[in-house]
This record gives C-alpha cells, structure tokens and sequence, in this order.
C-alpha cells in the first residue's frame, strides 16, 4: 500500500509538473466571437491559471468580461479585440503586446498589486475607464510602429505607473493615486480634455501635457505636482497651466483625429504583382501617402510616394501597383503625412501570392517533426530567419547549419508545436511542426 501510494504521488507531481512547465499556444485561426471554439487552435483558451500563450490574428468580438492570468497575449498587426465588455489582465507574469486594435469598454491592468503588464504598440480605445495598477507602457518603437490610447477616463492608482512614448488622449477625467505615477517622454503628447486630479503622486513631463479642465493638485506646502523639462498648457497653446513648475512655451494645438476620412484600403494580388487601391471621403491638410509593405507586420520598408489632395470634400480614389512583391505572406499598410509632417497609418493587409513563387525554397519533411532540410540557391546562412506566426524573429532559438553550396539543415527543435516561416531576403515559405 505504501509504495502504491508513493507511485500514485510521484505520478500527480509528475502531471502537475508537466502541466505547469509547458505553455500551450492558443492561436486564431478566422474572425469570430472569443467564446467560439471555431475561433481558435486548438481550442478557447481556458480560464484556469497556466502558463499559456495567446496569438491574436484576427478580429475578435467579446460577448461577456475575460480575464487574463498567467498568460502572455499578443495582438498582431492585423488582429483586433473589440466588445463592449471589460479586459482583466491580472497575476504576476500576465501581460498584453498590442500591435492591433483593441476597442472595450474597460480595462483593468494589475489586481491586488498584482505584477501584470500592457505594452502598446498601437491602438487602444477605451469607452469607460482605464485602470492602471500595474505597468502600462505607450510605446514609440519606430514611424510605423507607435501607440496611441483613447480613454474616457484613466486613473492610475496603487502601484500602477504609466509611461507615455507617443500620444494619449483622456476625454474626461484624469486621476493619478498612488506610488506609481506618470511618466510622459520628450517624444510624447499627454492630453486631457477634461479634468485632471493629481492626488497622491507627480506627474514628470519632459513632452507636452495639455490640459482644457481644471487642475487639482496637492495642497501641501511645496507641492510640486508636474515635474519636468516639458510644457503643461491648454490645447490651443494660449494659457499655462496653474500649479506647474513649466512655462507653457507656445506648443500650439494638439490634433489626435485622423487627418482623412479613409472609406477602404485593399491589397489584392494579380498574378506576380499586387494591386493596392484607397478612396477617401474627405481630406484636411493631406501632403502625400506612403505605401509600406512588411513580411513579419512589424518591420516596414517604404514602396512608394503618391502626392495627396491637400483639402477636399469629395470621395477620391487612389491605386499603386507593386510590380516587384516579395514572395510569400507580405503586409501592407498606408501612412499618411500632412503638410507638418505629422503622420498616421492605416490598418494592415496581408497579401499571398499565388502560383510558384515559393518554388525558390523546398523544405522536407513539411510538417516535420523538428529537424527538416531547406534547398535554395544564392542565399548565404546568415540571411535566413525563421518567423513564427505573429511575425516575430525566433532565429536565436534555431540550429542552422549548411550541408553544401544550396542545402542547409534546419533545428526547430527548442520552438513549440505550430506554423512557422522559413524566410530569405527574397522568399518565404511556410514550415508545420508537429
């Protein structure tokens, strides 16, 4: 009986182990409602507390509350949460990387202290409120690659701290309580277009800080509530703001609405070119648009400049033919750039081409296992990567070795089970391990 029950031990720690020490990657595999097990692979992810991973390539609607614990969340460039519905990242280890569009009534970062993480590389809007308890970080990562928050509220409160890279909009009220506070960079715009209420800590503003409503700042004596090298004024430029240690330094207005009204965008292949068209509806101070184009939603290389209309009130329409597009699954996106040089981007498209352009890579054996063979020519080892599903460089973890002037050997062993992309500086190809 005793060794029976010594066995029966060994076997539930041995599970429980297993179970704690292996991530499973939950995947979207089409649009559809979060609770759907049409939506995922291999399945919904689940409520429990592991340690899992969430890759969103898609746009997905909420029809109740999640709550998110232990699990590392990823929104693509061309993924979407959107609902009318709240987002709990909580737990020590949780955390958000948007690269997409996220669209809720409200989000919570952080409970009980609790060490979760937002980074935000793109759009967030909120209708509600934003509660910040934890780390929550605006970032600016290159042109194309910039957060922008949207909020009817936020309030920064126990431990939380908010640091601003790129531009942030509250519509009504701002509250900062607690030990964390605000940072906002010289690169960044902070603005409120209602009140703010500084209670428990600073803000530092080394960027631009507006504020259209009242301040309410500590009362006690040398209290000094914004600190920094930045100007904290109204958003038309004309008035500092009381209870700031800054001069307001004539920033001028600030202006966080797209500067087109853009009725569709589409990147369609055509045999070995691919054909990209936009009309827009309206137009305010338009100089020019860029077309851009990525393999990994991340990385975006320049294709072309078409001049804009400058003012106009009328529907207009746009094409640009790519003639030379790289091979295998390629983003597109537009940038916009005004006459002062600000721009602002569109949302992605995903272009794969059709016909033999892969043929320039052969891979076998496809699904494999781990290890598998690449056959291409003119390539040297060092230009190619291996790109998981959202696009990110994992080549670090990868053994790659050459058997001869065109073969080289390839070690997915150290990757998790999944689809992967084999790329060279002129194809790409699609690798299953099972």
């Amino acid at each position: 009986m005793k060794n029976s029950a010594k066995k029966l031990i060994m076997v539930l720690v041995i599970v429980l182990t297993a179970q704690l020490g292996f991530a499973t990657t939950y995947t979207t595999v089409q649009d559809g409602p979060w609770g759907d097990p049409n939506t995922w692979s291999p399945g919904i992810p689940p409520v429990a507390y592991t340690n899992n991973i969430i890759n969103i390539n898609h746009k997905i609607t909420l029809s109740s509350d999640i709550n998110i614990s232990y699990y590392k969340t990823t929104v693509s460039s061309l993924g979407e949460i959107s609902g009318a519905y709240k987002i709990i990242v909580n737990s020590a280890g949780a955390e958000i990387n948007n690269y997409g569009l996220i669209d809720v009534s409200e989000i919570e970062n952080g409970y009980n202290s609790g060490d979760a993480k937002i980074d935000n590389y793109s759009i967030i809007k909120v209708s509600s409120q934003l509660i910040i308890k934890a780390d929550f970080n605006n970032k600016y990562q290159s042109s194309s690659v910039h957060g922008y928050i949207e909020a009817n509220k936020i309030i920064i409160e126990s431990t939380g701290k908010l640091v601003n890279n790129h531009h942030i909009k509250v519509d009504v009220k701002l509250e900062v309580k607690g030990a964390g506070g605000i940072t906002n960079s010289s690169s960044a715009i902070l603005y409120v277009a209602g009140d703010a209420d500084i209670i428990d800590n600073a803000i530092v503003n080394d960027g631009k800080f507006y504020i259209d409503g009242a301040l309410t700042a500590p009362s006690w004596s040398g209290a000094t509530p914004i600190t920094g090298s930045g100007g904290t004024c109204n958003s038309d430029g004309s008035t500092a703001v009381a209870n700031s240690n800054q001069a307001c330094n004539s920033i001028g207005p600030i202006d966080v609405t797209f500067p087109i009204e853009l009725l569709f965008f589409s990147a369609k292949p055509n045999k070995n070119q691919v054909e990209l068209t936009w009309t827009t509806a309206t137009e305010e101070n338009n100089d020019y648009f860029t077309i851009e184009r990525s393999q990994d939603g991340q990385n975006w290389v320049e294709v072309a400049t078409i001049p804009g209309a400058g003012n106009s009130n009328t529907v207009l329409q746009y094409s640009f033919v790519d003639l030379n597009p790289l091979e295998g699954a390629t983003y597109y996106h537009l940038k916009q750039t005004d006459y002062d040089g600000t721009s602002t981007f569109s949302e992605a498209r995903v272009v794969q081409l059709a016909g033999n352009m892969d043929n320039s890579i052969k891979v076998y054996p496809n699904p494999t296992l781990g290890q598998f063979q690449m056959d291409v020519e003119h390539v040297d080892i060092r230009e190619i990567h291996i790109l998981n599903i959202i696009g990110q460089d994992v080549s670090a973890t990868v053994t790659i070795s050459q058997n001869g002037e065109a073969s080289f050997t390839i070690d997915l062993t150290g990757l998790p089970k999944g689809m992967y992309f084999v790329q060279t500086p002129k194809a790409s190809k699609k690798v299953y391990k099972q």
